[in-house]
C-alpha cells in the first residue's frame, strides 16, 4: 500500500495527501470533540457544548456530502470526489486557493474566480456555508476552481439567503486575511 505523503485535516476529517489525489477520511466524534478542544476560544465552553458541537460536525459532514452527490452538480465542481468504504472520499489533488494567492500577482483575478465558483454552486442549489474560499477551495489540474472541503456545503435556500443579506462572507478567515484593498473592492 502506498503511504500518504503528509497527513492533514480539519475538525472533521483526516486528509492523507498524495501525488494525485487526498483521500479523506472522516473524523469521530470523540476525535472531533479532541480537536475542538485545541481551539482556545473553545476553553470556557461545557463538555456538553463541545460535544453538541462535534456532533453537529459531523452530522453536517455526512449531510453536505449527500447534497453534493444528489445535487446533480458537476462533480468537478469538487475535485471528482468519489466515494469509498467507511465514509471515505477520495479527490484530486488541487493547489489551494490561499497557495495561489501566495504565488499570484493578479490576487483581485484569483478572488473573482471563487464569487463566480460559488455562484455557480447555488445554480445546483449548493452553498459553501463557512466562505472560507481560501482554505475549502482549490485549483485543479486545469485551471478551475474547485470545492474540497465536502462538509461544508448545504441546500437551505432560506440559509444561503440570510448569509447574503448579512454579508457573512466578510466575517470569514478567508475574507479578513484579504488586504483592505480587495476587502473593500468585494463588499
Amino acid at each position: 500500500m502506498i503511504e500518504p505523503e503528509y497527513t492533514t485535516g480539519d475538525w472533521q476529517v483526516r486528509v492523507d495527501v498524495y501525488s494525485d489525489h487526498v483521500i479523506k477520511t472522516p473524523k469521530t466524534v470523540e476525535e472531533i470533540v479532541d480537536k475542538v478542544r485545541e481551539a482556545p476560544w473553545t476553553q470556557e465552553f461545557t463538555n456538553e457544548k463541545v460535544l453538541q458541537m462535534a456532533t453537529d460536525s459531523l452530522n453536517k459532514h455526512h449531510t453536505s456530502v449527500e447534497a453534493i452527490f444528489g445535487s446533480g452538480a458537476p462533480l468537478a465542481l469538487f475535485a471528482n470526489p468519489k466515494r469509498l468504504e467507511d465514509g471515505k472520499i477520495q479527490q484530486e489533488r488541487v493547489i489551494m486557493v490561499s497557495e495561489a494567492l501566495e504565488q499570484s500577482q493578479d490576487t483581485n483575478s484569483i478572488v473573482r474566480i471563487c464569487i463566480e465558483a460559488y455562484t455557480k454552486l447555488w445554480q445546483y442549489g449548493l452553498y459553501d456555508t463557512s466562505w472560507n474560499f481560501t482554505l475549502n477551495c482549490g485549483v485543479d489540474t486545469d485551471n478551475n476552481i474547485v470545492f474540497v472541503d465536502v462538509g461544508e456545503c448545504a441546500t437551505d435556500y432560506q440559509g444561503i439567503e440570510q448569509m447574503v443579506i448579512e454579508k457573512r462572507w466578510e466575517q470569514s478567515y478567508s475574507f479578513r486575511k484579504l488586504p483592505k484593498v480587495q476587502q473593500q473592492e468585494f463588499t
